[in-house]
């Protein structure tokens, strides 16, 4: 075979590659398996494809790279880029703040966390493309939603602070809480297994929009029963899941395999239970720290349960709501606050599996 033929098949498979790559690409984005609900028209795409630029800015690179010795100056050129949450404006001039940020940069521990964070996430393009095509679905829903901008930070393993939050249009990712559930500084701080078990870049992009985005469109309303509280919890994972509508159930509520099976299978168990001891419209904390808070298992369900019952089920709640009301759009679903008429309209009945 001669030179030149053998440089038009080369030709002609990167472009039949390419074209498959594409291909899977739409079909993903249009047609995203397991829920025709989903299904987002291509011509409805086009357009709102062009408008999605996303940034995201890399704090803790540039501070790391700022020269220590003119500390003043480095951090007058990082306020111009950064928003005052981050690095205050006039920072520069406060030689106490200063003096902290030198500290910080120098303390071995920090250091440990940046070289980690680099070996482990060097850059952010696998996020930067999955984050583009959701926030294309999420526009598609939320038309007049404007896209936030992205940063990273680390502020050292803070287990006590959200992983992801945002501020006006900004969304700040604490990309030291991604490590890995086995990095060895989050059981060193006292980290939960069943916490750093969502330490995990799959977490990373779900983070942003149950934890972030999806508060942009949930009015406020002081929360008072339990069921109140299911269904908002219920909310946020059915809005993530319909901007990640091929990311799996159990990552979206964040349960290992074990836990999101047992939670399915004794769905009906839990939800009898709840109705019995009549803790569906109760007031007391206790039921909410049993059902909603953040724990290891649900006490009265023994220790291969998972936490969060109260979450799962009213996501559950949620999904049939939408399954038996299909002219009730998402922008509907998240404004609505009569959370017994959720109910009510679901029709909700589990059954044992």
């Amino acid at each position: 075979m001669s030179k030149k033929k053998l440089i038009i098949i080369i030709l002609i498979s990167v472009i039949i590659i390419s074209i498959i790559v594409l291909l899977i690409y739409s079909f993903k984005l249009y047609h995203p398996k397991n829920d025709s609900a989903f299904y987002i028209p291509k011509n409805e795409i086009s357009s709102i494809q062009k408008n999605v630029q996303v940034s995201i800015y890399r704090y803790e690179k540039d501070l790391f790279s700022a020269d220590i010795t003119n500390l003043p100056t480095e951090i007058e050129k990082l306020s111009h880029h950064y928003p005052e949450i981050l690095i205050a404006k006039e920072v520069w001039n406060d030689p106490e703040m200063v003096e902290q940020l030198q500290l910080y940069l120098q303390d071995p521990i920090i250091q440990g966390i940046f070289k980690e964070t680099q070996q482990v996430i060097p850059n952010v393009d696998l996020f930067q493309n999955q984050l583009s095509v959701a926030l294309i679905r999420y526009l598609y829903y939320f038309p007049d939603a404007t896209i936030p901008v992205f940063y990273t930070l680390i502020p050292g393993i803070d287990i006590n602070t959200p992983s992801v939050y945002g501020f006006d249009n900004d969304v700040f990712i604490n990309i030291d809480m991604y490590l890995g559930e086995n990095y060895k500084l989050y059981g060193q701080y006292g980290m939960p297994k069943y916490i750093s078990e969502r330490c995990n870049q799959r977490y990373l992009l779900i983070d942003c929009f149950k934890n972030v985005i999806v508060y942009r469109h949930l009015p406020e309303k002081s929360l008072s029963t339990l069921l109140d509280y299911m269904i908002f919890e219920g909310k946020k994972l059915y809005f993530t899941k319909m901007m990640l509508p091929d990311t799996l159930d159990r990552n979206i509520i964040g349960y290992n395999q074990d836990k999101f099976v047992w939670a399915e299978k004794n769905q009906q168990e839990v939800w009898n239970y709840i109705i019995e001891k009549g803790a569906l419209f109760s007031h007391h904390d206790k039921e909410l720290k049993m059902y909603i808070n953040e724990t290891p298992y649900t006490k009265i369900f023994g220790n291969q349960s998972p936490g969060r019952l109260g979450t799962y089920i009213g996501w559950q709640i949620v999904k049939s709501y939408m399954e038996h009301n299909k002219d009730v759009t998402i922008q509907e679903l998240l404004n609505n606050t009569n959370a017994d008429e959720i109910l009510k309209l679901s029709k909700y009945k589990p059954i044992r599996r």
